[in-house]
């Protein structure tokens, strides 16, 4: 197991800025602030003797877990992934694109035809895995177009509107499940799945060829990779840096093969990321067309979910081996797993990198407890962090950007399920973040539950403080289970008016009374002033566990129930921490102008 302690030195009186790569170096290469760290082995299967995880330390919303790279996944591999994007800091993570959404214009086959497409969308969730083809256009026969195709793991589906009006399409889902292979993120997860067993080759022209086949569904996969020095359009590199590009895939399922080129990579579809995506796709099934696509939009990481429909749930195909869990709120400790059924080694489980984060720490010690026999809570749970928008970028010098920060954030697996007509509203608010985002700007609060963990804790007297290291996030409530004041309904804040009370060893808050002038989360979660929500804290050693469950019934779909996040606490008690510095968050502050010409 890993044990991640993160802290900082302090020279001066001013709390010290950390670069990245300095981040990087305490999270992944074994630094002194690594405890009991064992070393990474790929065992004799090919594949990591364990999974490992580290927490990257950010200020807002709690802390981000990230899985390391197996050491099990070769040079090239990395190497792939770290130029399109999916790699961070390459040996720290090479999955952090888990989904993306793209639209194009172009053909598609239809019956012994071709449609013509406009404005269509796909969604892909590689993690899951789960797609929505939103098709638009005109079909062959010169009839409209406009189709909404779903599939997500064991299920498939179509839908009338996005995430409306569900009819069962199961006999489908074997010929959907390959199309995720069908852009360069999807092969190399295949790739990156296979750890040791992928192969590489060449072509005769010199080409890298990655072959391998993901335990998770049985796909075999081939990546064809091409170096590039002279690429003037993709954003973060400087045009003469070598990179290597996927340019065509091949995937085998069921009898059938799958393929795709890439070509004309850009940089620019998304401004500000460190993500690069081609621009023309084509794609083939057993050596006939499929679809010829240009793509004119592009999001990696956006907010898309797949919520299993009750006209297919109970419905299975054999061949398919992926199967999801029930919903998060019905789900024991909340754990994003998916259960895998196949003959490839090592299969088992898929856990989201925040609940294996959360799982690996050991508490050390015994638990404190009061004098009335509950876990004493009381001290600081955090490190003496500077602040991540005001560090050096991964690749290179320069600004550490709101929107790149997003999107290794949108890599986190668990989303609340709002209402379908709320989605695309989240997509806006998450790329808009830079002028909607309700904290950007001094001293704006972040509220309940986004500031998340608390830095430190007090509990005396019958009373619980709770203090977070962001503005107006004091609370002082008391421990006596006090019956609900009907009037805390019509208060507007950002933090709620909170009960606390003991369930056993854990602490409960209930809070109502927000306003509507928060984000739940950093991806543009908004809320309602209907809101509630429900924080637990355990103790156990050293470790602090929190997590917290949202009802919002005007635009949650369901209870949200977040991540649980752990704590080590801080040896130094008497240490005292300064405040950080104001973190004005303009468009002229964060934008790097090598990106954004």
């Amino acid at each position: 197991m890993i044990e991640v302690r993160l802290k900082a030195t302090r020279p001066n009186a001013r709390p010290m800025r950390i670069l990245i790569a300095s981040c990087i170096a305490i999270l992944v290469a074994g630094s002194a602030l690594f405890a009991q760290q064992p070393q990474q082995v790929c065992a004799p299967n090919g594949y990591g003797a364990q999974g490992y995880y580290a927490m990257f330390a950010q200020n807002d919303d709690g802390f981000t877990a990230y899985e390391i790279a197996s050491p099990c996944i070769g040079k090239d591999v990395r190497e792939v992934a770290e130029s399109i994007g999916m790699g961070r800091g390459k040996v720290m993570t090479v999955k952090s694109v888990i989904g993306v959404q793209f639209r194009v214009d172009g053909t598609m086959a239809d019956g012994t035809g071709m449609a013509r497409l406009a404005n269509t969308e796909f969604q892909m969730a590689y993690y899951l895995p789960a797609a929505r083809a939103i098709l638009k256009g005109t079909k062959a026969n010169g009839q409209p177009l406009n189709e909404i195709r779903v599939f997500a793991n064991q299920y498939a589906w179509n839908e009338t509107q996005e995430g409306r009006g569900a009819t069962a399409a199961m006999n489908e889902l074997n010929d959907r499940l390959p199309l995720l292979k069908l852009t360069p993120f999807g092969a190399m997860w295949s790739v990156i799945d296979a750890e040791g067993h992928t192969v590489v080759s060449k072509t005769a022209d010199g080409k890298t060829v990655l072959t391998g086949t993901s335990p998770h569904d049985g796909i075999e996969v081939a990546v064809t990779v091409e170096d590039n020095r002279n690429h003037p359009k993709l954003g973060p590199y400087d045009p003469t840096e070598l990179i290597r590009l996927p340019v065509a895939v091949t995937a085998k399922a069921n009898g059938h093969t799958w393929g795709a080129t890439f070509a004309d990579y850009r940089g620019d579809l998304e401004p500000n990321v460190w993500m690069i995506f081609p621009t023309t796709i084509k794609w083939t099934l057993d050596g006939k067309p499929l679809a010829d696509l240009k793509v004119t939009f592009f999001r990696s990481n956006p907010y898309i979910v797949f919520p299993i429909p009750d006209v297919v749930q109970g419905q299975r195909v054999a061949q398919v081996s992926a199967a999801q869990l029930p919903p998060a709120s019905q789900r024991t400790k909340n754990l994003p797993l998916r259960t895998v059924q196949c003959s490839y080694s090592p299969c088992g489980t898929r856990v989201s990198p925040q609940d294996a984060y959360a799982t690996q720490l050991m508490p050390m010690g015994e638990t404190p407890r009061d004098a009335q026999g509950h876990p004493d809570l009381s001290g600081t749970w955090t490190g003496n962090l500077g602040n991540v928008f005001q560090v050096p970028g991964l690749r290179r010098s320069g600004a550490f950007e709101a929107d790149q920060s997003s999107m290794q954030r949108g890599a986190q697996w668990n989303k609340p399920m709002y209402k379908p007509e709320f989605w695309e509203k989240v997509r806006s608010l998450d790329y808009g973040k830079v002028d909607v985002d309700p904290y950007y700007g001094c001293y704006k609060p972040l509220g309940v539950p986004r500031q998340n963990v608390p830095a430190r804790i007090v509990q005396k007297d019958g009373q619980i403080w709770l203090f977070n290291g962001v503005e107006n996030a004091l609370r002082i409530l008391p421990l006596d289970a006090a019956k609900r004041d009907e009037n805390d309904l019509q208060f507007s804040t950002f933090n709620g008016m909170g009960l606390a009370h003991w369930d056993a060893d854990t602490l409960v808050v209930e809070s109502v009374g927000f306003g509507d002038r928060t984000w739940i989360g950093w991806e543009g979660y908004f809320h309602t002033d209907k809101m509630e929500v429900t924080e637990r804290f355990t103790r156990v050693g050293d470790l602090l566990y929190y997590h917290f469950t949202v009802t919002d019934p005007d635009v949650l779909a369901e209870p949200w129930t977040s991540y649980t996040y752990v704590r080590r606490l801080n040896p130094r008690p008497a240490r005292q921490d300064e405040a950080p510095d104001c973190d004005e968050r303009d468009m002229n502050l964060l934008a790097d102008p090598f990106l954004r010409g």
